[in-house]
């Protein structure tokens, strides 16, 4: 079956998406403080919309006990009330983001030390591979508490470089993304 190519409008647009992420990833390093408020200003504008999801799930639920509605509408509005505190307080907001982060990552590493110890199964490069990634995860992890907003820089810089080159090269190309299909047979 031949691979059909996306359309032309698609491929203008990935490439236009590929320009606008690597205009971002510039504007994230030439102003960390921005990257900051705008990463708290996300987060309270997602904690309001999941305090109105919760809210609604409690108030159109016609399954459930009494209290389950109640509670998703507690949860909903406490959800709102935090979300103006990001705002009032970002660099706060930001420390506390930056903290889940970073022990987010120690136990991600610690879990992947682990994993490769206690795996016998599985081959040596394998279960080498796995425990340094483990080790990445926790020497990062410890950057990113001491080194908050040039960490987060960094790593926003960097994902938004690669995803705008990745996005240009999809839509200067007209390759698709791998589908299930081709994933399958990548791990045959």
């Amino acid at each position: 079956m031949p691979v059909q190519r996306p359309p032309t409008w698609l491929r203008f647009f990935q490439i236009i998406a590929g320009i606008i992420a690597i205009v971002l990833s510039g504007a994230v390093l030439a102003s960390p403080l921005s990257a900051v408020f705008t990463i708290t200003l996300l987060f309270s504008i997602a904690l309001i919309f999941l305090g109105i999801e919760r809210i609604t799930i409690g108030m159109t639920s016609s399954g459930g006990s009494k209290e389950s509605r109640i509670g998703n509408i507690v949860l909903g509005v406490i959800a709102i009330a935090i979300s103006g505190l990001p705002i009032a307080f970002p660099l706060l907001a930001f420390e506390i983001i930056v903290f889940l982060i970073s022990f987010g990552l120690l136990f991600t590493g610690i879990g992947r030390i682990m994993q490769g110890i206690s795996s016998k199964t599985a081959d040596r490069w394998y279960r080498a591979t796995v425990i340094g990634i483990g080790i990445f995860a926790i020497v990062f992890s410890v950057l990113v508490l001491v080194y908050p907003i040039l960490t987060t820089t960094i790593m926003l810089s960097v994902a938004f470089l690669i995803l705008g080159i990745e996005c240009i090269m999809a839509g200067a190309t007209g390759q698709r993304t791998m589908n299930l299909e081709d994933m399958k047979r990548s791990l045959k």
